[in-house]
């Protein structure tokens, strides 16, 4: 028989390309005895494969629709959450912030670089701490929704009470659980 085809670009590919790893799959299926066909079944392949190219063309040209989309929205989202008038942090399940807004920064007095890996516990104050580490753990534990009030150091040190609602999002295949305190 003939050696099988192969690939017209001579390039390097990588190994987790999605070529190579058609081609690795390929190689585990028997290869298509092309010298046994008909010429009426080698167009109907032909046809075939036309056919699923433009499938996979038109496929391909939805999923970067999709993530044109996706994007657009989550550049509103972020646009929302940073210009909202009320302060958000929102926290992982250590207590660590991951992001913060805007408002939240001018009522901490601290740009949100300072805040963003820091532990919230560290700008709770000392009188407030237990009550910080029980709400905490209430809504890492499944209560989705939590009102308390917490007094909290600013950057140059002065008290800011702040009215927090806490939540709570379940954690996913795809995102850990977060809390999220406005």
């Amino acid at each position: 028989g003939k050696a099988p085809m192969r690939s017209k670009s001579r390039r390097t590919r990588p190994p987790n390309s999605l070529r190579v790893l058609a081609e690795q799959r390929m190689a585990e299926t028997a290869p298509v005895d092309l010298e046994r066909l008909t010429l009426d079944e080698a167009q109907a392949v032909i046809h075939e494969l036309e056919v699923h190219k433009i499938e996979l063309k038109i496929q391909n040209e939805q999923l970067w629709e999709a993530q044109r989309a996706a994007e657009s929205s989550n550049e509103r989202f972020r646009r929302l959450y940073d210009s909202a008038p009320s302060g958000y942090l929102t926290l992982d399940s250590d207590g660590m912030i991951l992001e913060a807004n805007r408002s939240i920064s001018v009522i901490l007095k601290s740009s949100r670089q300072h805040l963003i890996g820091r532990k919230f516990s560290a700008l709770v104050a000392a009188h407030c701490q237990d009550r910080w580490h029980l709400a905490r753990r209430d809504l890492l534990e499944g209560r989705t929704r939590m009102d308390l009030t917490l007094e909290v150091l600013s950057a140059n040190g002065s008290a800011v009470d702040l009215q927090i609602v806490g939540t709570s999002a379940v954690a996913t295949d795809t995102a850990p659980r977060e809390i999220h305190l406005v």
